[in-house]
């Protein structure tokens, strides 16, 4: 149940910074983008009200994620200590943080919903909750990693804040941006308004990044220490993954950038009413993701703080080489005699363990290769009985289910309901049902059963909770050098995971005449996991060994 609680708690941590970006980032753009002290329009008045409403929104969802993690803590520390420490849990700098960050989401929503969303533009209002979001993002300051430092602790404090509002108003920026443009769409005043709201916000996204990626460079020499640091230790991929993905956001955010810099000398608003919206709402998704990602960076040790305990390039090179894929799995009876309890989260795998799990993965690769080889060529009339490659899914949601947890039923005695309370096997059942999804919806949008435009983006969506899930997989509560390269390659198809996803989103909402860019990458990317599945290795176990 512990690690049940933890693995929640980073879901739940992903989620307060994407509400804090929803309530502290909306206010900052509130004031930036819409500016309620000036003369406004009707439709100025409506934003403002709507701008509130989703604040309000945010602060009440943050507000119930704070209480939710100050009961999860305290509920773990009294499994622990077997007795309620209350008053020794409300000493702690995280409940303290906690408590002052709900406070503060209180009076926000308060003041959103009673006060801003009966008078938008009183500019006192506005002041509040502008105090508030600022106070909610100074109260992280107790529960980043440089809170616990005995060097430079209050530097590396503040220096987190700040890159966390940094991310906080971008990504804020995006979703009230995403919430105004559906305000407007189909409105008269949208050729005009639009362009401006874009071309207020996008001095601030500009300064956000270039303050987010400095502040993250700083962060990053401080905790990972090296380039062995950086490839060899389990925060070190989480920290590439980062950097990957916020490379795709800026990619993303660039063409945004340049759309908004040629209304400004052209003063036409044709693509920025057309594509600007849909690479924005791609950019938003993927920073999403870099916020649930920076969530389980707070639940890693920083790698400068293991420098004897890291995995060498070498090795972790070698890892991700090919080699001859194992897809005979080993007998039921040698499996069972030797395989440990799902429930056993320190127990290390022996070798017929290692080798189910590469069998596992070899297998699921083969799957995965032949559907995104299908994929790679069902836009050729040539091969229009490859759009139904879809359907394979089903067959890998089947083989998950059965091999997953091979000690689970129906092919292990352990209780299908009872081990669902195991992060790692929750994982996987949550990863499999998401497997049917993307088969059943892919393969009715391709057959044209499907044209609702929301539910057309099934797949992309799926691609996207499918990475996330990958990017906050867990195996074990060692740090063996073994269970790190395995962490790399599920984060490696993670990030692959989320370009699919993004990819499709594009190709779709840019049909017909721009997604095919976005189609190739989407599919390439397929075929990379399917590659990489396909080489998946679990390297032998050194005892005592740890990356």
């Amino acid at each position: 149940m512990t690690a049940l609680i933890e693995f929640i708690d980073v879901f739940l941590r992903g989620l307060d910074f994407i509400a804090l970006a929803l309530t502290a980032g909306g206010v900052i753009v509130a004031l930036a983008v819409l500016r309620p002290w000036q003369p406004l329009t009707m439709m100025g008045q409506k934003a403002l009200e709507r701008s509130a409403f989703w604040i309000a929104v945010g602060g009440g969802v943050l507000v119930a994620i704070q209480v939710l993690r100050l009961g999860l803590q305290c509920l773990l520390l009294t499994a622990e200590l077997r007795e309620w420490p209350i008053t020794q849990f409300l000493e702690t700098g995280f409940a303290q943080a906690g408590i002052s960050r709900a406070m503060a989401g209180v009076v926000l929503t308060t003041v959103s919903w009673l006060w801003l969303m009966r008078r938008p533009t009183s500019l006192v209002a506005w002041i509040v909750l502008a105090l508030c979001a600022g106070g909610m993002i100074a109260a992280g300051a107790w529960s980043v990693h440089g809170a616990s430092r005995i060097d430079d602790r209050i530097p590396l404090m503040i220096i987190t804040v700040l890159h966390q509002a940094a991310a906080i108003v971008w990504v804020g920026g995006i979703f009230h941006l995403l919430v105004l443009w559906r305000l407007l769409r189909g409105d008269l005043e949208v050729s005009y308004l639009w362009p401006r709201w874009l071309a207020r916000c996008s001095p601030l996204a500009l300064g956000s990044v270039i303050f987010l990626v400095t502040a993250g460079a700083y962060l990053g020499i401080a905790y990972v220490g090296s380039w062995q640091g950086l490839v060899g230790t389990g925060y070190g991929v989480m920290v590439i993954a980062k950097t990957i993905l916020l490379a795709l956001a800026l990619v993303l955010a660039a063409n945004n950038f340049s759309q908004v810099r040629q209304w400004r000398k052209q003063r036409q608003a044709k693509g920025i009413l057309e594509k600007l919206p849909l690479f924005l709402g791609a950019e938003g998704w993927v920073l999403g993701i870099v916020l649930l990602l920076a969530a389980t960076l707070t639940s890693l040790p920083p790698a400068v703080d293991t420098p004897d305990q890291q995995a060498s390039f070498s090795e972790v090179v070698g890892h991700f080489m090919p080699r001859m894929p194992h897809l005979i799995p080993p007998s039921r009876e040698e499996y069972s005699a030797a395989a440990s309890s799902v429930f056993d989260s320190y127990a290390v795998p022996v070798a017929a363990e290692r080798a189910q799990s590469n069998f596992n993965h070899n297998f699921s690769g083969v799957i995965v290769l032949m559907m995104a080889l299908l994929a790679l060529v069902d836009r050729s009339k040539y091969f229009a009985w490859a759009r139904h490659w879809p359907l394979l899914f089903l067959g890998l949601a089947i083989f998950l289910f059965l091999f997953a947890a091979s000690t689970v039923w129906p092919l292990g005695p352990e209780s299908f309901w009872r081990t669902l309370q195991v992060p790692v096997v929750l994982q996987h059942r949550l990863l499999t049902v998401l497997v049917i999804a993307l088969g059943l919806f892919e393969w009715r949008v391709r057959m044209g059963k499907i044209v609702n435009p929301r539910a057309l983006l099934v797949f992309p969506w799926l691609c996207l909770v499918g990475g996330a899930l990958l990017l906050t997989h867990s195996h074990t509560v060692f740090a063996l050098k073994s269970e790190f390269l395995i962490e790399a390659h599920h984060a490696a198809l993670g990030v692959l995971a989320v370009i699919m996803g993004i990819g499709r989103w594009l190709e779709l909402r840019l049909a017909p005449s721009g997604g095919y860019g976005a189609g190739s990458v989407w599919r390439l990317s397929f075929v990379s996991a399917g590659v990489l599945l396909l080489f998946y290795f679990e390297p032998p176990i050194s005892a005592g060994v740890k990356y």
